[in-house]
């Protein structure tokens, strides 16, 4: 005997929560335009959403695959409430599982990703140049953080900081300076290093703690270094990591950064606000571009997700635009999907080659590295470079232990 079972998710009541889960979905065109798709009155499974794509697209464009789709639905889709999922058992066996709007998506998200598609078809950009992955392990995902990150910077106009973003954004280092080269590199900020040596990522600036005592030694770090870089500090009061090497004439900066690290750690020193790159602060200002897309893209997002009326403005407007036009739908559709295949990085995938240099030569330099290390060090999330660095233990060109203060560490395996 047959049996249905439909399970779904609350949708965020609130305006924040109701942005991250919509973002989640518009930053690639492939969701926006699957989910599109998913306006039927009966459950769809990843077959028939991907036939409905196929017709639409009618050879045009990129055609994503099933596990693709799957994706979609189970981790991005019903997590957020935009979906729910029915399941038809036999007995106890599930025979077919589908997905169908709940009417959180068919109220917010049906308009919303029709606008979104049209704003990057209008705009010749995908929306993933600006916000990246959904994928995240924090409480907000990228998409998100970037908006808090931009608005933060068109807000404070020439006062801007990292550490000033950081704080009125409450988001972690990592985090912000991710987004600021997702903003740069999408061409809605400028974000560089001024100073003597303008291509320098920025770095910490620490302050002398007076402490009556020695440093404590640190297993595979030389300590007449790391006293060294504590009597420079002393009589310096503040200093970066290049500052000190340069001072120090050590051939390794990431070294000397790791010895901060540990002085930090040990009560020597503590990290002060202000972040900077070379020698002065970096230089971080809005361009109209980005100006821009607050003003046509997520305000006019943010008003139909709080105004009953512009939500029925964006639905009669873009709704009609895409389903009372089918050519232009299909121009739209086969244009945007196009957009986001020619940036995607699973679509263009390094080869892991480059990345494993890029790694040992970081570790070759630092002795030893964490995952926030190498995130920071190559632009990468947490759980990319994770991933990279488990590779690089399997193949037997790293290895890791677990450090003192209970923190994986990385270094290079001894050759035999």
């Amino acid at each position: 005997m047959e049996r249905t079972e439909i399970k779904k998710n609350p949708f965020p009541n609130d305006l924040e929560g109701r942005l991250d889960a919509l973002l989640s979905i518009v930053n690639t065109e492939f969701k926006s335009l699957t989910l599109l798709h998913l306006d039927t009155e009966h459950a769809l499974t990843k077959d028939e959403i991907r036939t409905r794509l196929k017709k639409t697209l009618n050879g045009g464009g990129y055609l994503v695959d099933r596990a693709a789709l799957n994706n979609y639905c189970t981790d991005i889709f019903y997590p957020t409430g935009i979906v729910a999922k029915e399941t038809i058992f036999e007995g106890e066996i599930p025979i077919r599982t589908g997905y169908k709007l709940t009417k959180a998506g068919s109220t917010y998200g049906l308009p919303i990703t029709a606008f979104s598609l049209n704003w990057a078809f209008k705009y010749n950009q995908s929306l993933f140049n600006a916000f990246g992955s959904a994928q995240s392990n924090y409480d907000s995902r990228a998409p998100l953080n970037t908006i808090k990150v931009l608005r933060v910077i068109r807000d404070l106009g020439d006062s801007i900081t990292e550490a000033s973003i950081m704080n009125h954004c409450n988001l972690s280092q990592g985090i912000v300076v991710r987004s600021l080269r997702r903003l740069d590199k999408s061409e809605m900020i400028g974000f560089e290093s001024v100073g003597k040596n303008t291509s320098q990522r920025n770095c910490a600036i620490f302050e002398y703690v007076p402490l009556e005592k020695e440093v404590d030694p640190v297993d595979r770090v030389n300590t007449e270094t790391l006293k060294s870089v504590l009597a420079l500090l002393k009589r310096k009061k503040t200093l970066n990591y290049r500052d000190a090497s340069n001072l120090l004439n050590h051939d390794h900066p990431h070294a000397i950064s790791r010895m901060l690290c540990i002085l930090e750690r040990q009560g020597h020193a503590k990290r002060g606000a202000m972040w900077k790159g070379g020698e002065k602060m970096s230089d971080i200002k809005i361009h109209q571009r980005g100006v821009q897309f607050l003003d046509t893209f997520v305000e006019p997002i943010e008003s139909a997700l709080s105004i009953p009326t512009s939500l029925e403005q964006m639905r009669e407007e873009y709704m009609g635009l895409m389903f009372a036009r089918p050519l232009l739908y299909q121009t739209i559709s086969r244009r945007t999907t196009d957009l986001y295949a020619e940036i995607s990085p699973v679509l263009n995938r390094r080869d892991n080659t480059e990345r494993f240099n890029q790694i040992i030569s970081f570790v070759e330099k630092s002795g030893e590295v964490s995952t926030q290390g190498v995130a920071l060090e190559l632009g990468l999330s947490r759980c990319g470079a994770r991933c990279l660095l488990n590779k690089m233990k399997k193949v037997k060109l790293l290895k890791a232990k677990t450090n003192a203060d209970s923190e994986r560490v990385y270094s290079l395996r001894s050759s035999k």
